[in-house]
């Protein structure tokens, strides 16, 4: 039966930055009077707006997003059908698109594909994990969005993944669906039949049967939820 994670010592998800001192929280939120939607949905500005943010506080990769509520999905027909939907449900890991994701807890590959519209995820990696594969706290389904295509090639569906291993590269935008490049990360419990793909942001009506399915993930991985705007 799958159960919600518990806190962990620090699981890196960058390949290179192997310290928890290395990533600052970020909120991308409404609530931050520096970020609109039309920073967001353009990757330049966005990418520089983070660089410069993670420079001034030492720090190689900037974290967050969970449960925020965003209001930045407005140019993307994907979010707007019946109720828009604009509550995040993953943690987004923004670094430039060079670096590579590695496991934080050892599983098997359920399922991928590359998710294509303008603002989905692009291509997407699926793991599922079980107690009794190893060392995971968690049972259920880690999601891995806005990699890279090339990384596609070696996944296979039932493939054993170890801790620590590599799993794919960072996508960019005119692969990842638009965006800056990072890593969106989502645990889910019950993928309800779906393969290769999970809403990852849903309405605020929604919010709280989306909040017990995919459970945050930052105690999970040993990080901290404290955000600091002030840049």
């Amino acid at each position: 039966m799958a159960n919600t994670p518990s806190h962990s010592d620090f699981r890196a998800l960058i390949e290179g930055e192997l310290q928890a001192s290395r990533y600052c929280p970020v909120d991308l939120s409404s609530a931050n009077p520096e970020i609109s939607a039309a920073l967001i949905q353009n990757p330049t500005d966005c990418e520089a707006y983070l660089e410069h943010y993670c420079q001034k506080r030492k720090a190689a990769v900037a974290y967050g997003g969970y449960l925020e509520n965003r209001q930045l999905y407005e140019e993307s027909s994907l979010f707007q059908e019946g109720e828009a939907r604009s509550v995040h449900l993953g943690v987004d890991f923004w670094c430039a698109a060079d670096h590579f994701i590695r496991a934080p807890f050892p599983g098997r590959i359920h399922s991928f594909a590359n998710n294509r519209a303008a603002g989905d995820y692009g291509p997407t990696l699926i793991i599922e994990h079980r107690r009794t594969w190893g060392d995971t706290p968690f049972e259920g389904y880690s999601l891995y969005g806005h990699l890279a295509e090339s990384s596609m090639v070696s996944w296979h569906i039932g493939k054993s993944i170890h801790r620590g291993e590599r799993l794919a590269k960072l996508g960019v935008a005119t692969e990842n669906g638009g965006y800056a490049p990072h890593l969106h990360f989502q645990l889910i419990i019950d993928m309800d039949g779906k393969l290769g793909d999970y809403p990852g942001v849903c309405a605020p009506s929604d919010r709280e049967r989306f909040q017990q399915n995919c459970p945050d993930p930052i105690p999970l991985l040993g990080l901290s939820n404290t955000s600091s705007i002030a840049i």
